[in-house]
C-alpha cells in the first residue's frame, strides 16, 4: 500500500484541496509524512474557492487541473495517482446558491461522487484505497425543538437541492462500499468555519463587517438574514482531522461530527463585534424570523477506536 518510490510514505489525493477543509487537510497530511496530489478546478480562484489557501504547502504538494465532473480526466488521474486514500471534499456547498442552479449543484454533488466512485472501480483500487467522503448535517434538516439530539441513526429529511445532492452522494458511497466491497466513509459533519471560509457564507460576511467596521471603511449596519437560526459550529482544522481519523480505523464507519453545543447567528455577531469592543444593538426587521435548528449528539466522536 506504499509508494515504491518512497517506502513508508502514503499517498493522498485531496479532491477540492485549494478550498477550506481541502487546504487545512494538506497541512495535516503533510505534518503526518503523506505524499499529497491535490486536485483543483482551473477556475479555482472563483468564489469560495481560493488557491491561496495552499500558498504555504503548495510546494509541497503536487496539484492536478481537472473537475469531478469529467469522468474520463477523474479516471485518468487516479490511475497515474494511485493513491492510498481519497478525501472527496469537492462540492457546490452554499445552500442558498443551490435554489438557484439546482441542476447543476446535483451534477457536482452527486454525479461528480458518481464519477470518483466509478473512476476507483475502473481504476482497479477500490481493493487499496480508503476513500473519506464530505457529507453534511443538511441532509437532516431541520427543527424547531432544540432538544433533539442528531446521531448515526436519525432520519434524513433534506430541505434544499444542496441537501438533496449530498444524500444521494452520501447513499452512492454506501452503495458502493456494500456492492463493491470498497473501504468508504461519509462523515456527516455539522457546520464548521475559519478565516479560509468563502464569502458566501454567513459567518465570513460577519467577520467582514467586524473588520470593516474596524478599519472605519464603513458606518452601515450590517444586514443579515434569519438571525435567530442555531447552528452547531466548529473549526475546520478539528474537523479534517476528524476525516484522518475516520480513516484510519479497523473497519468502514459512517460517523457525525460535531461540538454538540449550539449558537445562533445573533449570538455569533454579538460575539464577533465584542471581541473588538462594540455592542449590537438590532434595529429593525422586515421580514419574519424562523428558528431552525441542527443539534448533534457527540457520542461519535468518542468512538474513534485507538490505534
Amino acid at each position: 500500500m506504499f509508494t515504491p518510490c518512497s517506502p513508508g510514505i502514503l499517498d493522498a489525493a485531496p479532491q477540492g484541496i485549494t478550498g477550506q477543509d481541502g487546504s487545512y487537510l494538506a497541512e495535516l497530511l503533510l505534518e503526518k509524512g503523506y505524499n499529497i496530489h491535490g486536485l483543483a478546478r482551473r477556475d479555482a480562484s472563483q468564489e469560495g474557492v481560493n488557491a491561496g489557501n495552499i500558498r504555504n504547502v503548495g510546494d509541497k504538494i503536487t496539484i492536478h487541473k481537472g473537475d469531478i465532473t469529467d469522468p474520463h480526466g477523474l479516471a485518468k488521474t487516479l490511475g497515474d495517482i494511485s493513491p492510498d486514500e481519497i478525501y472527496h471534499l469537492a462540492a457546490q456547498s452554499h445552500v442558498s446558491q443551490s435554489f438557484a442552479t439546482p441542476s447543476y449543484t446535483m451534477q457536482v454533488n452527486a454525479l461528480g461522487t458518481l464519477n470518483l466512485l466509478q473512476a476507483i472501480v475502473s481504476c482497479g483500487l477500490q481493493a487499496k484505497v480508503r476513500l473519506y467522503n464530505a457529507s453534511t448535517s443538511e441532509l437532516f434538516g431541520g427543527s424547531d425543538d432544540p432538544s433533539i439530539l442528531l446521531n448515526e441513526q436519525s432520519l434524513f429529511a433534506p430541505r434544499s437541492p444542496y441537501a438533496i445532492s449530498k444524500q444521494a452522494a452520501h447513499w452512492l458511497v454506501r452503495n458502493y462500499r456494500e456492492s463493491q466491497g470498497l473501504w468508504a466513509v461519509n462523515g456527516i459533519l455539522f457546520n464548521h468555519e475559519s478565516a479560509r471560509r468563502g464569502s458566501g457564507f454567513v459567518t465570513m460576511r460577519i467577520a467582514r463587517g467586524v473588520a470593516a467596521r474596524v478599519l472605519s471603511r464603513t458606518d452601515m449596519p450590517l444586514t443579515l438574514a434569519g438571525v435567530d437560526m442555531a447552528r452547531d459550529w466548529g473549526h475546520s482544522r478539528d474537523y479534517v482531522r476528524g476525516m484522518w481519523m475516520m480513516l484510519q480505523q479497523n473497519q468502514p464507519r459512517d460517523m457525525v461530527l460535531a461540538t454538540g453545543k449550539l449558537r445562533t447567528v445573533h449570538e455569533f455577531a454579538e460575539a464577533a463585534f465584542a471581541h473588538v469592543g462594540i455592542q449590537l444593538r438590532l434595529v429593525s426587521l422586515s421580514f419574519p424570523l424562523t428558528f431552525t435548528v441542527n443539534n448533534a449528539s457527540v457520542g461519535a466522536i468518542d468512538r474513534f477506536e485507538q490505534g
